[in-house]
This record gives C-alpha cells, structure tokens and sequence, in this order.
C-alpha cells in the first residue's frame, strides 16, 4: 500500500526530525552559552554538549530502531526494518544540520521558529497524508529542500 508506506516514512521523518532537532536546540540554549562563558567553549562543547548529545541520540536511535522492529510489515514488499540503516543515516545528516544551524543562529528562540516553519512546510510539501505534487508539479522539486524529505531520498540508496 503507497499510503501506508508514505505514512510510515512520514511519521520515522518527522519524529526523527522534530527530536533530534529539539535536542539539540536545547542543548546550545542559554544555559550552554553561560557554561561556555564560565569554563571556555571547547571545554563546554567536549564535556557538555557531546556527550548530552550523543547520550540523547543513542537513545533516540534505540528508540527508532526498536520501533521499526516492533510494526507490521507493510505489503507489497517494503518492510519497516528496511528503513532502519536509512533512519539512523537521515538522523545524523539532520543531527549535523541542527548543529550548523545552532551555530549559525545566536537565539534560541529564532532556532525553534525556523524548525517550526520546516515542520509546517515539511507536512504540507511531503508526501505523508497527501501527494501535493499531484496537485502543482512544482512543489514537487521543492521538497529536495525540506529535511524530512531526505529520508525518501537516503531510502532509495539503499
């Protein structure tokens, strides 16, 4: 079923994208700048940051991991457990992008305003409850643009 296999990937996209993001936009929040002020930042990035960090993604990474085996395969040939390698490769290339992007953004706040608008466009851009492209063909080249895309793309390697 496409639908149920749209859904499937959209609901893994975005639960991995909303997460990791959120992740890691607390993690550089105020509290991480005041540490970087009191200690330097590099020590606050090897001894705070990192290993908060990596700790929150094995975990998350279990998390999604564990899900994928647990559901019913869906017919027609896809299988949840064969999303899992492209599920942990989507979350580490959207781990980097927050962290390029909390770098980049001073305030926390306009970190979680612009995640918020990928999130909207990424539902409404997406193929996940419908296939918008059917409707205008060219939100269909859009769609190379939105994060929670890239794991249809990052699926179709392997």
């Amino acid at each position: 079923n496409v639908h149920a296999r749209s859904l499937m990937l959209g609901v893994t996209a975005v639960l991995l994208f909303i997460a990791i993001s959120m992740t890691v936009a607390e993690l550089v929040h105020k509290d991480m700048k005041s540490v970087a002020l009191r200690v330097g930042r590099k020590q606050a990035f090897c001894r705070v940051l990192l290993p908060g960090l990596i700790l929150r993604l094995v975990l998350l990474w279990i998390a999604t991991v564990a899900g994928l085996l647990i559901s019913e395969p869906i017919t027609d040939g896809f299988n949840e457990t064969s999303l899992i390698v492209p599920a942990l490769l989507y979350g580490l290339l959207i781990c980097v992008l927050s962290l390029v992007l909390a770098m980049l953004c001073s305030d926390s706040r306009v970190l979680y305003l612009l995640l918020f608008v990928v999130l909207i466009a990424a539902v409404v851009i997406c193929p996940i409850y419908i296939d918008i492209a059917v409707i205008s063909p060219v939100l269909e080249k859009l769609r190379n643009l939105i994060p929670v895309y890239w794991l249809w793309k990052i699926r179709l390697l392997f």
